[in-house]
């Protein structure tokens, strides 16, 4: 085995002379902690880790129209919007809007405006109930929430739109949940 160099007079233990020889980068941040740290920052501001903004899916009824416009991939603990647009083609007397729990797994809704005439929870799912619609006019519904910090993994369920019970159009759509 081959005996350390004692340490110059003047230098801590374990430190020797090879340390104190200039390197090229000296003078200046490691080119690998300013590549790595360039290749964080595009990865975060790409959107592959969660929240790149909202996706827009639609379906057509024959008396309704459908898009839903919220995150694909989001981070857990994350704020998020989901905008309901509806276009009425033929009357509506009541609108309601009904969604799966399973789409809503461990996500606090912390708002919904306008605020529905009537709610509840029963048979299994979410129902929202608004206003009457006529021919040609739109209805905008936001729901404010947040992923709870807990969950991780993917929440998937159906959005339903209905006229007083009767199904005007039907949407399938899920999220994918990032630490």
């Amino acid at each position: 085995m081959e005996a350390k160099a004692p340490a110059p007079p003047g230098l801590p233990h374990g430190l020797q002379e090879a340390h104190l020889q200039p390197k090229w980068y000296d003078g200046h941040a490691s080119p690998f902690s300013v590549i790595v740290l360039g290749l964080l920052l595009v990865l975060g501001l790409s959107g592959w880790l969660g929240h790149a903004g909202l996706e827009s899916r639609s379906t057509e009824g024959a008396a309704a129209s459908l898009r839903v416009d919220m995150p694909d991939v989001i981070r857990t603990g994350d704020f998020f919007e989901m905008l309901v647009h509806v276009h009425a083609k033929q009357d509506i007397g009541r609108l309601e809007l009904e969604i799966e729990p399973a789409l809503w797994q461990n996500i606090t809704v912390n708002g919904m405006v306008p605020t529905p005439d009537k709610e509840s929870g029963e048979d299994r799912k979410f129902s929202f109930q608004f206003g009457a619609l006529r021919p040609g006019q739109d209805a905008l519904i936001k729901v404010s929430a947040q992923v709870n910090p807990r969950l991780f993994g993917k929440v998937e369920g159906e959005i339903r739109l209905k006229d007083s019970g009767r199904p005007l159009a039907t949407m399938h759509r899920s999220m994918k949940v990032l630490f």
